[in-house]
């Protein structure tokens, strides 16, 4: 299952943002829905993580739109799939705080993330069925009978 990632973007959205989305959903197009553009801010439609293709000074600025997101940021703004390297100041200054930030510095890490969170998204649709015998059956079974029943 493919993480459904909503891309997110500052005022100054230009044409580089654009072109730094399509390289994104190209490189992560086996692991990542990328949906399409929302205003920081703006509402979110159901997704696993906000994507940030383009960071802006604009973000020091506007920290309340960063905490109303309640899904992990993940920011791969350089054309390899990746965090470039004059972000981790903005990055930083989000996780100091107290943000969910996830800033790959490898492709493969990139697409870890974004697999993750697709699985994270099936486990909640999941139901595990459990057979067995006797619960808890072992060194101290009567302890878990007593807390589990």
């Amino acid at each position: 299952m493919k993480a459904r990632l909503v891309p997110l973007f500052f005022k100054g959205k230009d044409a580089d943002f654009d072109t730094q989305l399509d390289n994104l959903k190209t490189l992560l197009e086996g692991e990542a829905q990328i949906l399409d553009p929302v205003p920081l801010g703006g509402p979110l439609p159901p997704a696993e993580a906000v994507l940030f293709p383009q960071l802006l000074g604009e973000a020091y600025r506007r920290l309340e739109d960063f905490k109303a997101i309640d899904v992990p940021i993940l920011v791969a703004t350089s054309e390899f799939g990746m965090l470039n390297m004059w972000d981790w100041e903005i990055v930083s200054y989000l996780r100091t705080e107290g943000l969910n930030v996830v800033a790959p510095y490898r492709l493969d890490h990139t697409k870890r993330a974004c697999k993750g969170l697709g699985v994270k998204r099936e486990l909640k649709q999941t139901k595990f069925l459990v057979f067995q015998d006797n619960p808890g059956e072992g060194m101290q079974g009567e302890i878990f009978k007593r807390f589990y029943w």
